[in-house]
């Protein structure tokens, strides 16, 4: 793991592994049962956290099932290890690597699981767009409103700082400066 790590950083790229942290990874993906020492190790080597909540509270199994109550085990150990990191100060970051389902519905149910679980709204809404900008390198360029950033920009119907809601709820889309998504009504 440390070679591979070591690799990736000799090309000038960030790595991520599930729980390697010991292998010098830059990034945890998921930390389902992050403990003291492994929050210890994350602010001192300066790892970034992303949580991926969503997807552990999603389609669960029946309950009876042994998958249902594998799936219900990984969330009653999940939060607390995302309220760990969080209140020990580890650098948390929005984003997922699940895949083969509709990316949507899980992305708009990260940002109310991170504010359920104790984070204010403007750190959530950081976590997905200051953050990873950090996290990568490309701060000016990613996560910001400014000259010469790339023209990313999303606009929902209300205030998400005062309902983490309203991130569900997209109105227009626009990435490196083309719109794709554009439900927005002119004012008359």
């Amino acid at each position: 793991m440390k070679r591979m790590a070591g690799s990736a950083r000799w090309r000038a790229m960030p790595t991520a592994a599930s729980g390697a942290l010991d292998g010098g990874c830059d990034s945890i993906e998921h930390g389902l049962d992050l403990d003291d020492a492994a929050v210890a190790q994350m602010l001192k080597q300066g790892t970034w956290y992303c949580p991926t909540l969503a997807a552990y509270y999603m389609d669960w199994a029946p309950e009876t099932t042994a998958a249902g109550q594998r799936d219900r085990k990984r969330a009653s150990v999940h939060g607390p290890s995302f309220q760990r990191a969080m209140k020990a100060g580890v650098k948390i970051v929005f984003g997922t690597d699940i895949g083969g389902i509709p990316w949507s519905e899980p992305m708009a149910q990260e940002f109310p699981r991170m504010t359920e679980l104790g984070m204010s709204p403007i750190e959530a809404i950081r976590s997905a767009t200051l953050r990873p900008a950090e996290m990568l390198d490309r701060q000016g360029e990613l996560g910001v409103i400014a000259p010469g950033a790339l023209a990313d920009l999303i606009a929902v119907d209300g205030d998400p700082r005062a309902d983490i809601h309203a991130l569900a709820n997209v109105q227009f889309v626009m990435k490196d400066g083309s719109v794709f998504k554009n439900e927005i009504r002119s004012a008359k």
